[in-house]
């Protein structure tokens, strides 16, 4: 029910937004080939994928879609809504709510969040249906027009109390075009090192 309920209202809301003047709505998407699929600190495969995204944004509202080809438990596919604004010159705040769905396993499951960002950083809260909480801080620095460097840090009330750090360095090919190194570690024990090119449209 709940995942008909997040469906439907994500195809409402694109539905809506098309109605709006093509200026008014912004529209992103963004292709990637990762050589593995690593997801707060976990390892789930080695194998390489493409996962991309589609998102549309109206006054603050989003609505989007996110997909892998691989993962080991069977593809995934996200639904999500949100919305962002402005508490001031210096922070933003976004709330919002994710479906996950996994192809072949009947494990569907609702995640909400709500985001700082303080534009020199971010820090967001999430919580799902299990009552399994995520909390993580990342922040992105250039070096140059080109270089960047992302910093990530994590911690999860699940089955376990742990904690994942995430570096990666990213070189701006073109304007929409970045390739990637990442390194993450999980404190269950898994460790990664992986690469990745992303279009950005």
């Amino acid at each position: 029910m709940k995942k008909t309920i997040l469906a439907s209202a994500l195809l409402l809301a694109i539905s809506g937004l098309s109605t709006a003047q093509a200026n008014e709505v912004g529209i992103s998407a963004e292709v990637s080939g990762m050589t593995k699929y690593v997801f707060r600190g976990y390892k789930l495969t080695n194998h390489f994928h493409v996962q991309g995204s589609i998102e549309a944004d109206y006054q603050g509202f989003y609505a989007g879609f996110w997909g892998t080809t691989d993962q080991e438990v069977g593809s995934e596919t996200n639904l999500y809504l949100g919305y962002g604004f402005d508490v001031s010159d210096s922070i933003a705040l976004d709330i919002g709510v994710l479906q996950y769905r996994f192809d072949g396993i009947d494990e569907d499951y609702l995640e909400y969040h709500i985001g700082v960002d303080f534009g020199f950083a971010g820090i967001t809260f999430y919580y799902d249906e299990f009552d399994n909480i995520y909390i993580e801080a990342s922040t992105e620095f250039a070096l140059n027009d080109q270089w960047s460097i992302g910093l990530h840090a994590g911690w999860e009330d699940s089955d376990e109390s742990l904690y994942d750090v995430g570096i990666s360095l990213n070189y701006a090919i073109t304007d929409t075009l970045t390739a990637s190194a990442f390194a993450t570690k999980k404190e269950s024990g898994d460790r990664a090192i992986f690469f990745g090119l992303t279009a950005s449209f």
